[in-house]
């Protein structure tokens, strides 16, 4: 895989924090830019963005617990401490966040929304992020999240359209083998109901249920986020045999093809 594709992370989460984050986050901090478009999401954006400039040994306390740290090549830590290391390196080589954004926000169930946003972090470096969020009583926690750093806003749209299209026509082929060996990178992840799904093997198992020749779904995309040459963030609507939101993450395999490097739904 593209050494680019090596930076992006993904964390996966499971069950609740013990430690309420919500108690450290505090109403005048005016050194982070309120500019969400969602306002909904201002909150528990902004807390991560206040904890992690001035608690970042705290940033676990804003996530579902049993974390996983997934990296775009397939590494998988399933430990607090590693993910925790993780953002305690990341602060030293980004310095405090500016501001934080949500680009868009789709719900898939009351308590269950995908978000596609950025954050600017100290020298104006910009970061974008995939987040599942998961409300738990009254707070959303974040149960998954995927972060890169941004080198471009022009995304290849019809590269991955038609990557996209060819991923529709194995799809509805009911090959379910060949649709998974031909359009995931061979450490994909599939993420569904607090499962993480690792490598086309796996996922091409789960998927199964695409082999019935009455199975036909077709992908609607209503964002394509560019992150960099080498990967773009997706959020789009599924109709046919299955109705509800799906999230891709593509990447841009050695041959200039588009994969899937993470798939949710």
């Amino acid at each position: 895989m593209n050494k680019l594709l090596i930076n992006c992370c993904i964390v996966g989460l499971l069950t609740c924090p013990s430690f309420n984050g919500a108690a450290y986050f505090v109403a005048s901090y005016s050194y982070i830019q309120k500019s969400s478009a969602d306002s909904s999401d201002s909150t528990a954006n902004e807390r991560w963005a206040y904890i992690f400039n001035t608690k970042i040994e705290k940033i676990d306390s804003l996530y579902l617990s049993n974390a996983v740290l997934v990296t775009a090549n397939g590494e998988i830590y399933n430990n607090v401490s590693d993910r925790n290391k993780f953002y305690i390196r990341m602060k030293k080589n980004i310095g405090e966040i500016k501001s934080i954004t949500t680009i868009r926000k789709e719900e898939l169930l009351p308590n269950l929304s995908f978000e596609i946003g950025y954050f600017i972090a100290a020298k104006n470096k910009k970061f974008k992020h995939f987040i599942i969020w998961k409300k738990t009583g009254n707070v959303f926690f974040r149960e998954l999240e995927i972060i890169s750093e941004c080198s471009t806003e022009i995304a290849d749209t019809d590269g991955i359209n038609n990557a996209r299209n060819e991923w529709m026509n194995w799809c509805n082929k009911h090959d379910a083998y060949e649709l998974v060996s031909n359009a995931y990178f061979d450490n994909a992840v599939y993420y569904n109901n607090s499962r993480t799904i690792i490598g086309t093997a796996s996922i091409a198992k789960e998927y199964q249920y695409m082999n019935n020749p009455a199975y036909q779904l077709k992908l609607t995309p209503m964002i394509l986020e560019s992150v960099s040459e080498n990967m773009s963030f997706e959020i789009g609507q599924c109709s046919g045999s299955y109705h509800g939101k799906y999230a891709l993450i593509w990447g841009r395999s050695d041959d200039g093809n588009w994969k899937i490097i993470f798939d949710s739904n």
